[in-house]
């Protein structure tokens, strides 16, 4: 039986999500990583950033290659939410067929609304270990169109706990 593990990443735009990427991916050298995003433009971009140093790939691009890593950053997850039951359906089967194999997943947003949280608790259930790291959540309150970050806290660290 493989061991899954689950790290959610909230945190806002322009806080260091890159960053972070290259620094697990320099922590880990002797390991590929696979990087999906929804955002053709950000997947080029990293591609020039990174070289072959890691995979980047749309899930669209994804469903064509199907490469088996054993972790994979899957970047902009909010957008899955807002994509994946309209216009890119395939989204969310390339999440859950990736998520069935991988040991690792990441999943990288600036905003995650509790119904997203209670869907991604739900339906990651095959994961042995969820890690919830919320290093500000970049919210909009539509009467006033004012940005409210939480505050920097661990969640929810465990067996499922969510």
């Amino acid at each position: 039986m493989v061991i899954q593990n689950l790290i959610v990443l909230t945190s806002p735009p322009a806080s260091g999500k890159t960053y972070w990427i290259n620094s697990f991916r320099e922590a880990i050298s002797d390991e590929r990583l696979l990087i999906i995003s929804p955002l053709r433009a950000l997947a080029d971009e990293c591609r020039e950033r990174w070289g072959n140093e890691m995979d980047f790939m749309t899930p669209e691009e994804w469903l064509m290659k199907k490469p088996l890593n054993r972790i994979v950053i899957f970047d902009e997850f909010h957008l899955f939410f807002y994509w994946g039951d309209t216009f890119r359906p395939l989204m969310w089967e390339v999440f859950f067929e990736i998520s069935q194999t991988a040991e690792m997943v990441f999943l990288l947003t600036a905003t995650l609304s509790g119904k997203m949280r209670e869907e991604i608790a739900h339906f990651c259930s095959q994961f042995n270990q969820i890690l919830w790291i919320n290093n500000g959540n970049q919210i909009f309150k539509v009467c006033t169109g004012k940005i409210h970050p939480c505050s920097r806290q661990v969640l929810a660290i465990g067996s499922n706990p969510l």
